[in-house]
């Protein structure tokens, strides 16, 4: 019965001028990714699980829609907003899944976006267990974040680069770049 009504309701959607009322909606739910991003840290961690826990149909909609759509910012912009929520979801294939499509689609691209896509990846591969391409992914958002100038992400890069080294067994190189984060860190205050 619920997808008897689903394909209806996409159906009278079409009718009305979908496109409009779906772009608007994958607005909606990008905002939803991004605001999550600061949420999950915070005192109200449980809270904004619970909000993203009830609109994972709706983000999946709205990924998809950027994949459709070959929104390759929005898409890059969710996918790397979600990246604690699929972590603490159990969801690392899928959210890997999504951010390794979104990077595909950006090409060359070497921006903020894709540095943070490629830390966010780089995360869900060491915690699922990929070290290598953690590596390889946490050292291109290093870069990415050295040349942009943006200490704060070259230290998260540079955690999740230490990391990917500790899980590997590689403690001199897991020091180093564990150090590189805790003086930027430490600059900053």
């Amino acid at each position: 019965m619920l997808e008897t009504m689903r394909t209806f309701a996409a159906a009278k959607l079409e009718e009305e001028g979908g496109a409009s009322v779906r772009r608007r909606h994958a607005m909606h739910f990008a905002e939803l990714a991004r605001a999550s991003e600061p949420g999950l840290v915070g005192p109200d961690a449980a809270s904004w699980t619970a909000r993203l826990e009830a609109a994972a149909a709706d983000l999946d909609i709205a990924l998809q829609w950027a994949d459709e759509n070959a929104d390759a910012d929005l898409g890059l912009e969710m996918s790397s907003a979600l990246w604690r929520w699929w972590l603490i979801s159990g969801r690392l294939a899928f959210g890997r899944s999504w951010l390794g499509k979104f990077l595909a689609g950006a090409g060359d691209r070497r921006d903020e976006r894709t540095g943070r896509a490629f830390g966010s990846a780089a995360v869900l591969a060491a915690e699922n267990g990929d070290y290598g391409e953690a590596l390889r992914q946490a050292r291109l958002a290093l870069g990415i974040f050295e040349s942009l100038g943006l200490r704060e992400r070259v230290a998260f890069a540079a955690t999740v680069l230490g990391s990917a080294h500790r899980y590997l067994g590689d403690r001199d190189d897991a020091r180093r770049s564990f150090q590189t984060a805790m003086d930027l860190r430490g600059r900053a205050g």
